[in-house]
């Protein structure tokens, strides 16, 4: 914990302390919660930023797609007749994820990225063999649209 400047003597040595100093030191540590806050709101934009590159250039690779056979095999076994392939947040389609919100029948449309491309791999692959693919919205922070569930079904 931070020492308080003390007036009249040092601050270990339990003397005095004026209100300016008190109003001083709350000044001090104000801001550098603030500065702290600040930096963390930096952060959390570039890995935010780093992410959405990542998402739009992502290819699905045959790794990718075994993980996913797996998976689905597993929520199978488990009794589940769904699995949940990608989130990503609704932001990262063109149109904020409205489509999905509304349930309109051309959402697929609004996809971008690396949710784009598993929707034509689903489409050219798994919905010949009867599986389907549905979109929802997960959440909604502050009252707003927030993530996707691109969700495959059998």
């Amino acid at each position: 914990m931070a020492q308080v400047p003390k007036s009249g003597g040092s601050a270990a040595d339990g003397g005095p302390v004026s209100a300016k100093d008190l109003r001083k030191h709350m000044a001090e540590v104000e801001s550098r919660k603030a500065s702290e806050a600040l930096a963390k709101a930096k952060a959390r934009t570039e890995e935010e930023e780093e992410f959405k590159k990542k998402f739009l250039k992502a290819d699905v690779t045959e790794n990718d797609r075994n993980r996913i056979r797996q998976r689905v095999l597993g929520a199978a076994e488990r009794g589940d007749s769904e699995f949940m392939v990608i989130q990503f947040p609704a932001a990262f389609c063109t149109d904020g994820g409205r489509r999905i919100n509304n349930d309109l029948s051309d959402w697929p449309d609004s996809l971008t990225g690396q949710a784009r491309k598993l929707f034509e791999i689903w489409e050219a692959n798994a919905k010949p063999l009867g599986y389907r693919l549905e979109a929802r919205i997960l959440n909604y922070p502050g009252g707003k649209i927030g993530d996707v569930g691109l969700y495959v079904k059998w």
